[in-house]
């Protein structure tokens, strides 16, 4: 009997620290960082280019699937002008 309980407290022991580590990994650290500092430029630059990379990809992701179709139907249907 005393092992069982034993034995249930040391699984809920465990969960519980499993559920705190998880949580804690989930939230965000935030530093103050002075406008106008050297680190503050570098965090917007980065952001920015991280911003127009990923634009640029999903664009281009995207054209290229409407370039792909019509390639496509040009080699099996004839050219639609001319």
């Amino acid at each position: 009997m005393l092992l069982v309980i034993f034995g249930a407290l040391l699984l809920l022991a465990e969960t519980a620290s499993a559920y705190r580590h998880k949580n804690n990994r989930r939230m965000k650290v935030r530093l103050m960082v002075r406008r106008g500092s050297r680190l503050d430029h570098l965090h917007k630059k980065t952001l920015n280019d991280w911003r127009k990379a990923y634009f640029l990809h999903n664009k281009k992701k995207h054209d290229f699937a409407v370039n792909d179709i019509l390639s496509q139907m040009d080699s099996f249907v004839r050219p639609r002008f001319g």
